[in-house]
């Protein structure tokens, strides 16, 4: 395993207990041919070496990466011994072949660079979380052109005409693109966390009140995935759809039995016949709390 760039106080504390930087039960060396030295296209890198095992007779096995980057002493951003100029910035962690997890060697990579700050979080931890926003096309049936939207979403709207000007041919829509968003937020959650059939409920719901500052019924719940990343811990990748439309409304003509009714003096007509009222339909009618599913972790932006 290698972790690059690990953040200050990456490592959890010594407790004592045996798991974390026990050092009546875990031992720490540097191995004999530590320290190398390395020159490519002029710029230097040092490494260090060490082994870290479960001493004699205690029966345990060293518990995590973590715990033997902990026992060797280095901390992110160190410098090198004998080239302050170098500092700890990379940290590879592997098991040796002869003891499996009873010792594992820990090699750090001393070069040029500035600290990045921060730890990057454990994609393997129960809160971790990224949040990315991929935008995507759909063509979707028109039969107005800058038609009035709704001030809100929450409630699908009546038969009341949208206005706009008649894209249409005799009550035949045009295609348009409709542009979306989609942002996915991966989540890790404890097991006692996770429920599945609340999730499978929450697909095709819009948000009842606002929601990650977005505006009530402006918000999707799209397709949940789920994947088990460690043990007791679930990851789950939300999708929260936007349209350009606001509430993903979609129009419709009026129709009776006997087809669309269409008209040769609807506003903003240039002859010829178009449908004589369009309205909008909403094909996502249902509306919930969004909050409940513990998409996004407090305070965390979008």
């Amino acid at each position: 395993m290698t972790l690059s760039n690990v953040g200050p106080g990456a490592f959890p504390p010594v407790d004592g207990s045996g798991s974390t930087g026990d050092t009546t039960r875990l031992r720490s060396i540097e191995t004999w041919d530590s320290r190398t030295l390395n020159v490519t296209q002029g710029r230097r890198t040092r490494t260090r070496e060490f082994v870290v095992y479960a001493t004699d007779g205690s029966g345990i096995v060293v518990p995590s990466d973590a715990v033997a980057v902990q026992q060797t002493g280095v901390a992110y951003g160190d410098a090198h011994p004998e080239d302050p100029g170098l500092l700890a910035l990379d940290v590879t962690v592997a098991v040796t072949p002869e003891a499996g997890r009873g010792a594992l060697r820990v090699r750090f990579t001393y070069r040029r660079g500035e600290l990045i700050g921060p730890e990057p979080e454990d994609p393997l931890a129960p809160d971790y979380q990224e949040v990315n926003l991929s935008g995507d096309g759909q063509f979707i049936d028109t039969y107005r052109d800058n038609a009035a939207v709704p001030d809100e979403g929450t409630v699908a709207p009546g038969r009341v005409d949208i206005g706009g000007e008649p894209i249409d041919v005799a009550g035949e829509p045009q295609s348009r693109l409709l542009v979306q968003g989609t942002y996915v937020i991966s989540r890790n959650y404890p097991l006692s966390e996770y429920s599945a059939p609340t999730l499978l409920a929450a697909i095709g719901v819009r948000n009842q009140a606002p929601f990650l500052g977005f505006p009530a019924g402006s918000l999707l719940y799209g397709r949940p995935r789920t994947s088990r990343v460690a043990q007791g811990v679930v990851r789950v990748v939300h999708q929260l759809i936007l349209d350009q439309h606001r509430f993903h409304l979609r129009q419709q003509a009026y129709a009776t039995t006997e087809g669309k009714q269409l008209g040769t003096n609807v506003p903003g007509g240039e002859g010829g016949s178009h449908a004589s009222r369009v309205y909008h339909v909403q094909p996502f009618p249902l509306q919930g709390d969004l909050e409940a599913l513990n998409i996004v972790r407090p305070g965390t932006p979008l």
